[in-house]
């Protein structure tokens, strides 16, 4: 007997996510589409987040449990890459959620899904006011098109991905940033120029808690915060002279990364930080030579 080829592998890092990690895995349960792996990666969790992976995994066929030593969300990411059998991949953190049916209003967004590498959808913080969920396509053309138009996405979590297309083109997470290796992992995919289909629907929540990496409120995790963007942007630039012998595409990355360099510091910046901290991190960001 011939296995379906599942149309989606969602893979959900899991790191110490006891208090959210079931809202997130039901979520997923509720996509509307049949056909779908869940690849549950246990990052060394020290709390209950694997016993409750195991439950799931033990109620649900379409469910596999992956389990590593910590090594980082980016790791963890890659390993459910390796391991995912879909035609497509979606990415999820264990803290956020998907609406229901969201992936199946958004994949019925694009007339001819086939014809594409990247699908990019919408999200919402969870604490904004709920939308109703609709689809339409807003854009559609290549990568280099897209960063012409809009930049770059942000998040890794805002695309579904053709396993083949990240295959052929070696593209995976680089594991030594704690922050700044979605945009990272999103700019390596538009600058290798794929076929980009971009849809309205807001179905991706995105939860703010205290615990996440770019909350957390200690001075020298701003501090490793703030290197990480500033290096995942200097590998964001190298990329682009790599990848890109269009000068109008790569003075656009250079105009998204410069547009983004307010949100960065503001972003990594806590409550508890001196004023003299807040413009030095600006300063570094001003200085770097490859934003301006």
């Amino acid at each position: 007997m011939k296995i379906e080829t599942p149309k989606f592998s969602i893979i959900v890092p899991v790191y110490n996510v006891e208090k959210y990690l079931r809202k997130c895995i039901e979520s997923l349960l509720r996509q509307g589409i049949g056909n779908v792996e869940i690849l549950l990666v246990n990052d060394g969790s020290t709390d209950s987040s694997s016993e409750i992976c195991q439950e799931y995994v033990d109620k649900y066929s379409n469910i596999k449990l992956l389990h590593q030593d910590n090594q980082g969300v980016c790791a963890a990411r890659n390993n459910g890459i390796v391991h995912a059998t879909g035609e497509w991949i979606v990415l999820v953190d264990a803290d956020d959620y998907l609406l229901d049916n969201g992936l199946k209003a958004a994949f019925e967004a694009v007339c001819s899904p086939d014809s594409f590498d990247v699908i990019q959808y919408g999200s919402s913080y969870d604490f904004w006011p709920k939308r109703k969920l609709s689809s339409e396509l807003v854009f559609k053309g290549s990568g280099h098109e897209y960063i012409l138009k809009y930049g770059f996405v942000s998040f890794c979590w805002l695309c579904f991905y053709r396993r083949e297309f990240l295959r052929t083109n070696g593209i995976r997470f680089h594991d030594h940033y704690i922050v700044g290796e979605d945009q990272l992992f999103v700019a390596n995919v538009f600058l290798h120029n794929p076929r980009i289909a971009a849809v309205s629907t807001d179905l991706y929540r995105y939860v703010v808690h205290d615990d996440s990496a770019t909350t957390k409120r200690d001075i020298s995790h701003t501090r490793r915060c703030v290197d990480d963007y500033l290096l995942s942007y200097h590998d964001i630039c190298m990329l682009a002279e790599e990848l890109t012998v269009d000068n109008k595409v790569r003075t656009s990355v250079y105009k998204a990364l410069n547009g983004k360099k307010c949100l960065v510091t503001v972003g990594c910046c806590q409550p508890n930080m001196t004023i003299i901290c807040f413009v030095k991190f600006q300063k570094e960001l001003d200085n770097t030579g490859f934003i301006r």
